[in-house]
């Protein structure tokens, strides 16, 4: 009997690069600093109907509010602290200057 071909191979290392950067790599990123977040008693990252602007904001906010920046991560060996984790997540600077921050109530 033929081997039967393989439909779906698994990727090769470039393609699990590439899919780090999509949505679902980006998405496993959030949640990852959610959980962090929530280890923290910053809950509340992802209640609700919400989107990536929104996870943001609440996400800054809850770092900010709870003193987090400079605190070490832990998330895996590069020790991140989480305005580093924040920076790799959402492609921007935990603080930004002559910005005024939304509030975690407001961010609708």
């Amino acid at each position: 009997m033929a081997e039967q071909q393989q439909f779906f191979p698994e990727p090769d290392s470039a393609a699990k690069r590439r899919a780090d950067w999509t949505g679902l790599g980006m998405l496993d990123r959030e949640i990852t600093l959610a959980t962090r977040l929530d280890q923290y008693g910053a809950r509340d990252i992802f209640a609700g109907i919400t989107d990536r602007r929104r996870r943001k904001i609440r996400a800054r906010v809850a770092i900010e509010q709870h003193g987090l920046a400079n605190v070490m991560c832990e998330y895996d060996p590069k020790k991140k602290n989480f305005a580093e984790m924040f920076m790799e997540v959402y492609c921007e600077p935990l603080t930004q200057p002559n910005i005024q921050q939304p509030t975690a109530e407001g961010d609708a």
